[in-house]
């Protein structure tokens, strides 16, 4: 006789586990912090000292830079000097993008939605732009897109062809992120 367990009894055991399972790791945090923020609160050496001293209270040791939301831009010199001044603090740095439309930045999918019609011409001119300038400051970009994928406007769906949504967004921004 098998006994099969309930999803309770699982999740019970996942989280009653997990901390034997992380036991000789130490804890690490990350910041992410968006275009607007960067713009607004690390533009310059005080406001980025000032920033370091609340995450070294916290313990964070990395900090993910975002240089692009929609029209939220980060210019590459401050992306740059932002690095510079966290990494000499020891903490560790990456980028990040977040891939919704602008007014000046991509175009946007389905009526009424806030993602990126992917296939359109301006959004990957945009998007091989972004990485052009992200990829020679940083070694790490994370792509943060919300599970934005609700682009299914008729070009998407004819260049997705046989593939599902998912692997169709991959081999698309591979492709543009490797020219």
């Amino acid at each position: 006789m098998s006994i099969e367990p309930t999803p309770w009894q699982v999740l019970c055991l996942l989280v009653f586990s997990l901390p034997m399972g992380v036991a000789g790791q130490p804890l690490r945090i990350s910041v992410y912090t968006p275009a607007g923020t960067v713009n607004r609160y690390l533009s310059t050496p005080a406001d980025r000292a000032n920033a370091a001293g609340v995450m070294e209270r916290f313990k964070v040791s990395k900090i993910w830079i975002e240089g692009r939301r929609g029209d939220q831009y980060v210019t590459p010199e401050l992306l740059t000097a932002a690095r510079d001044d966290f990494r000499a603090r020891g903490f560790v740095v990456s980028g990040g993008f977040t891939t919704v439309p602008g007014k000046t930045f991509g175009v946007q999918s389905n009526p009424g939605r806030t993602w990126l019609n992917f296939q359109a011409d301006q959004t990957q001119r945009d998007i091989i732009k972004f990485f052009t300038e992200n990829a020679a400051i940083f070694d790490e970009i994370m792509v943060d897109d919300f599970y934005a994928t609700e682009d299914t406007t008729p070009e998407s769906e004819q260049a997705r062809g046989n593939l599902s949504w998912p692997e169709y967004r991959r081999k698309l921004l591979v492709s543009l992120i490797k020219g």
